[in-house]
């Protein structure tokens, strides 16, 4: 498992470790991340959090090596505000994000309310998310696509979680070709809670349908 620290200069941009540059007026923006598997690997993941975790929830969990030994390039990134991250979560900083890493495209697993920043990176740049993992994300009741053809998707559910049920299932009808899956005996945290069947359920859905580039 390798952890890293990044300074990031990208226009408009707040945040943290590396450095890269873009256009514009620029502010250096930073960001702490854990990362696992081999850079040469065809499938990029980015791995976001919820309000109460941080990067070490897909370490903690199994998940993130379980994905570096399955042959995939997988980065689980601190949000501002945690670690050692700052700035604002936007969609100009997760294009740094997946910038500082020379990714052109990732897989975006996105829970709770990370979605906040994920779901609008969604629609504004399509070309650059290969696959879309939301879990039980925050916005998922009230967004519609409409952005062309959409990225293969997974939506994840944990079946006990009834604060926002009705929303990721609204979320996975909107999407077309959207893939639902509930995962039983668990809650908001599905993969906190199911860590197993959450790495099953996603290992799945990039075999059969993320194109391995």
């Amino acid at each position: 498992m390798r952890l890293g620290c990044l300074a990031v200069v990208v226009a408009l941009l707040l945040g943290a470790c590396g450095s890269s540059s873009g256009p514009g007026p620029a502010s250096e923006a930073s960001f702490s991340f854990r990362e696992a598997g081999a850079e040469s690997a065809g499938v990029r993941i980015v791995f976001l959090h919820g309000a109460a975790y941080d990067s070490s929830v897909w370490e903690r969990t199994g998940i993130l090596a379980a994905m570096a030994e399955a042959g995939y390039h997988a980065v689980a990134v601190d949000l501002p505000g945690k670690g050692t991250s700052t700035g604002v979560a936007n969609v100009a900083w997760l294009d740094g994000v997946l910038d500082h890493f020379g990714f052109d495209a990732a897989v975006i697993v996105s829970p709770s309310a990370s979605g906040a920043v994920s779901l609008p990176y969604l629609t504004e740049r399509p070309e650059r998310v290969a696959g879309f993992v939301p879990v039980a994300p925050v916005g998922g009741a009230t967004f519609v696509w409409s952005a062309g053809p959409s990225p293969p998707t997974l939506v994840v559910l944990g079946e006990n979680d009834t604060g926002f049920a009705a929303g990721t299932r609204a979320l996975a009808d909107a999407i077309p070709d959207a893939e639902l899956v509930v995962l039983a005996d668990a809650g908001h945290a599905a993969y906190e809670d199911q860590p197993e069947a959450f790495t099953n359920a996603l290992l799945a859905f990039l075999e059969v349908r993320v194109d391995r580039r």
